[in-house]
């Protein structure tokens, strides 16, 4: 490319054109890390040519994508963007339409090197940004002051469209039928994604602005351990389902036919097929099942399509359930300690507050977003449990229900294979079972994907990082890169692509967390949890709301992604397990058994064995 490192550069869109500062570094790919660029722009309705494309810092989507992105996924069922021929070009634009943010226009993917995928933001043109920022500024505070009303309609409103998809029977339909209710969950997603953006966005920006009136008003570093504690959530559909569960365990120790069945040491399944044995086992996994319909929409990846709900999966509950049993999760106990780190948070900040020679004004300020921080806390988590967990899911499971009617009709070998189809290839097959051969196709796919998937190195970024990129666009922050990690990450691809020995150090991003050492035990699937024991420290790329059953084992928590305000942060703070977000290579490097310190006050991982 034309431009180097210091070089000052702009963006050209049809939109118009946007200064993204000097390059701060640029990768755009090598035989280690193909890169395909192609000719023509990917999206050609924003862009004039691909070089405007490889000036955006494409960074990798570990947090929601750490596995494969499928084809159908990529084209029509990604949470920013519907890149098909009736409607090109939307990219979240729900967000950027409805707060008009000065830092993002558009929200564009890709699936780059194997197969996974990476996302970037797309500027507003320069002569845009002044009134963007004046009407951002405008209506995010009113926004986060109505948070609580707006989430109980928009609530109201997902229930009833999740309850509708919960009550179609497909074994009852006919193909026709179930791609009506596809398109359905189609409208039901687009939907939900948009109230999604509505109260995501805000949600971060609040909590972002309360850290900027942090370092203003009281005039030091924001202290991670507080205000993490501030987000805990003490009321949302979570904390509901985890009562459930401890209901169902309570069940199993005042039985002494389940106790039997739980205390074996048999696979899940092994314990589902004792539990149909006798009419109280039978009666207890017809509880479970019920449980599942309405709480057992979650995966370990439950931005992943192709990954299966606990509801279709009832033995990876099963898994899940008999730990709570073996530990004796005490669920008023938990919610009771996660209260105690709240107000103790509470009352260090307030401390913190009266501590300075604050004017009147000051304090009544940073009291305003501290108060908007406690009224948004149980905000956020429950939203990803109808949003993230529930549509996603839900989504996977529709898919994979025209799956099962094509492989009825001898279209597809399994119903998986499903993902592995372009979505007008989807439609054309399902009208016309010959048109083209969906077996071979699929499976030729499927083949290439994960072998690529395998032998591509798992790199966090490419194309190129601007001072933009780096200090303006807001997104960013929650992938954990800034100017000094781009940097850092040259050296990082060194050890990944075996040119450099692993470092024995670790460089994370600190949660506030305590300090642990354990074996490491890495845990890529939902079948690794099995090897998660007491004491471990997990390695794993992202976590999820699924990890629930693995948390209680835990001595340490490290993962490739993710900030301080990440999921494996909040859940790491609030069940006192010691973090580290953000490694990048933590998965690439540390192997199974290897003991780690894992200090999650300062970001390191010592590899120590």
């Amino acid at each position: 490319m034309s431009w180097k490192e210091g070089d000052e550069l702009t963006l050209n869109t049809h939109w118009g054109s946007s200064k993204l500062g000097k390059v701060i570094a640029k990768y755009f790919g090598d035989e280690h890390f193909p890169v395909e660029w192609g000719d023509k722009p990917l999206y050609p309705w924003i862009f004039p040519s691909v070089e405007e494309e490889k000036k955006l810092f494409w960074m990798r989507s570990d947090a929601h994508h750490p596995l494969i992105l499928t084809p159908l996924q990529e084209d029509v069922f990604t949470c920013w963007e519907q890149r098909i021929v009736e409607n090109p070009g939307r990219s979240a634009l729900w967000y950027f339409d409805r707060y008009w943010p000065p830092n993002g226009m558009a929200w564009l993917i890709r699936r780059g090197p194997g197969g996974r995928c990476y996302h970037a933001i797309i500027p507003p043109p320069d002569d845009m940004v002044p009134a963007r920022e004046k009407f951002y500024n405008m209506v995010i505070g009113a926004y986060a002051d109505h948070a609580v009303e707006i989430w109980e309609r928009l609530r109201e409103k997902s229930k009833k469209n999740l309850e509708y998809i919960d009550s179609v029977d497909f074994d009852k339909l006919t193909l026709a039928e179930a791609m009506l209710v596809f398109q359905d969950m189609l409208d039901i997603h687009s939907e939900h994604w948009n109230y999604h953006w509505y109260v995501n966005v805000s949600y971060y920006a609040m909590l972002a602005t309360f850290n900027e009136k942090w370092k203003a008003i009281l005039k030091e570093d924001v202290d991670e351990r507080i205000a993490g504690d501030l987000s805990i959530s003490l009321k949302d559909a979570n904390w509901e389902r985890l009562k459930g569960i401890y209901e169902l365990k309570e069940k199993i120790k005042k039985s002494p036919l389940l106790t039997k069945i739980f205390k074996k040491s048999i696979p899940p399944l092994q314990v589902i097929e004792e539990l149909e044995k006798t009419d109280e086992g039978k009666a207890f996994f017809k509880e479970i099942k019920t449980f599942l319909k309405k709480y057992g929409w979650m995966s370990p990846y439950v931005h992943q399509l192709q990954v299966e709900s606990f509801y279709e999966r009832p033995e990876y509950f099963i898994e899940m359930l008999r730990f709570y049993y073996v530990t004796d999760f005490d669920y008023d106990k938990s919610l009771k300690e996660a209260g105690e780190k709240v107000e103790k948070a509470k009352k260090d900040f307030l401390a913190k507050v009266e501590s300075k020679n604050l004017s009147p004004a000051e304090k009544e300020e940073i009291l305003k977003w501290y108060e908007r921080v406690l009224k948004m806390a149980p905000i956020n988590p429950d939203h990803h449990y109808y949003y993230d967990q529930g549509t996603q899911t839900r989504l996977g499971y529709v898919c994979r229900q025209i799956g099962k009617k094509l492989v009825e009709a001898g279209v597809l070998e399994d119903p998986s294979d499903v993902f592995y189809l372009h979505y007008y290839e989807l439609k054309t097959i399902a009208a016309d079972p010959q048109a083209f051969d969906a077996k071979k196709l699929t499976k030729e796919r499927k083949k290439q994907l994960e072998e690529e998937y395998r032998k591509v190195p798992y790199l966090g970024w490419f194309g190129t990082a601007t001072e933009w990129a780096m200090t303006k666009e807001f997104w960013r922050l929650y992938w954990g890169w800034d100017v000094n990690r781009v940097k850092e990450f040259e050296e990082l691809r060194q050890v990944i692509e075996g040119k450099k020995p692993p470092p024995k150090v670790l460089k994370g991003i600190p949660t506030g967390t305590p300090v642990a050492e354990g074996p490491a035990k890495i845990v890529l699937t939902a079948d690794d949890f099995k090897k998660v024991e007491q004491g471990d420290v997990a390695i794993a790329i992202m976590t999820s709301p699924a990890w629930g059953p693995v948390l209680p084992r835990l001595k340490g928590l490290v993962t490739d992604s993710g900030t301080a305000m990440a999921h494996p942060a909040i859940i790491s703070r609030a069940w006192g397990i010691a973090c580290v977000v953000g490694t990048r290579i933590a998965t690439q490097v540390i192997k199974d058994g290897q003991i780690v310190r894992v200090n999650g006050m300062d970001g390191t991982v010592e590899i120590k064995s």
